[in-house]
């Protein structure tokens, strides 16, 4: 079972899939970091009082934006699904 040539459309459509996968893998990254944020480090300082109460009340805006970011990962995690379609071109069943 040999694949098939790789032209430059085929190269492209990688390309594509390769930025919504990095996207995808960097939004994820930044959920979990907001996340974190939100829901342990802010209320563990705040509690111990290392940082003032203002910042405190941030904390939903914080979720509202880790949340955002989840959002934007899911939809480039199916673009990136979607973006798939040049594997038929290349190799004729999926699993091997």
């Amino acid at each position: 079972m040999d694949p098939a040539y790789l032209d430059n459309e085929i190269w492209h459509s990688i390309s594509v899939m390769l930025r919504f996968l990095w996207g995808y893998v960097l939004f994820a990254l930044g959920f979990a970091a907001l996340f974190l944020t939100a829901h342990a480090i802010i209320p563990s300082l705040a509690n111990t009082g290392q940082i003032p109460s203002p910042i405190a009340k941030m904390r939903p805006f914080v979720y509202v934006a880790a949340f955002g970011s989840l959002l934007i990962a899911i939809a480039l995690l199916t673009m990136t699904i979607i973006n798939t379609a040049w594997i038929s071109k290349v190799w004729d069943n999926y699993l091997i």
